[in-house]
């Protein structure tokens, strides 16, 4: 703490290591007699407290702060940021319950997948009909699997998923359409271009399918260790 005169007065709490940046306080500050124009001016830290309860004033400000007297008018001003949060809090019945707004199409964000492009690209035109869908494809049986997390498991396998597998539009230039309207193994020439004897061996089954022209990441993946979720292996 400072002190120049019995006007100006300066005012300064810092710390380094502190916790929390609102420790740290900094404030200049010059007070007029009482018959001066300016009674007060402050730069730093400063404060707007209302008597209102209609408006609420606010705390935690930087910036400049001045109070003015012409006779008996009195004027207050302050130009400056607000350097925390207010939040309000909501308890009831021991709990507390707090209000939050988030779009729509937000809601089940990355927890709904297509199967293959096909169902993607119908979508919207089975949907037209709703509440009843009109989609021909009515799936039977549907089995997940996962990458092993935690202790090992009995049941791990090790799996090649292509992309192009089913797809009547496949990506990879290597392969191309076959016949068929609906997903299918034999919609496309996939597994006549890839021999099931060069993937079998785990060992040599990314060199096999990189010299037919395939890209790790894009045209397949090589997944080592997963396992069934056996509570999603059911019938429709």
């Amino acid at each position: 703490m400072a002190k120049v005169g019995d006007k100006i007065e300066f005012n300064l709490n810092y710390n380094t290591e502190s916790n929390f940046e609102f420790d740290n306080k900094m404030k200049l500050k010059y007070e007029g007699k009482e018959d001066d124009i300016i009674q007060l001016l402050e730069f730093g830290d400063v404060t707007l407290p209302l008597n209102s309860s209609l408006i609420t004033g606010s705390q935690s400000l930087f910036g400049l702060k001045t109070q003015l007297k012409f006779g008996k008018l009195m004027v207050t001003a302050v130009a400056s940021v607000q350097d925390a949060e207010k939040q309000t809090i909501t308890v009831s019945g021991g709990a507390q319950t707090t209000d939050f707004n988030f779009k729509a199409d937000e809601y089940e964000e990355n927890r709904h997948f297509f199967i293959g492009q096909f169902f993607r690209d119908h979508y919207n035109d089975y949907l037209k009909t709703l509440p009843l869908v009109g989609s021909p494809i009515v799936i039977t049986k549907i089995e997940v699997w996962r990458t092993t997390v935690g202790a090992a498991t009995t049941d791990n396998r090790n799996i090649i998923a292509f992309t192009d597998l089913g797809e009547s539009s496949p990506q990879s230039s290597l392969f191309s359409y076959a016949g068929g309207s609906y997903p299918d193994n034999s919609t496309n020439t996939l597994p006549l271009m890839v021999d099931t004897s060069l993937i079998r061996d785990i060992s040599v089954v990314s060199n096999n399918l990189r010299a037919l022209g395939l890209t790790s990441g894009v045209d397949y993946e090589l997944l080592r260790n997963i396992r069934s979720i056996q509570n999603w292996v059911s019938s429709l």
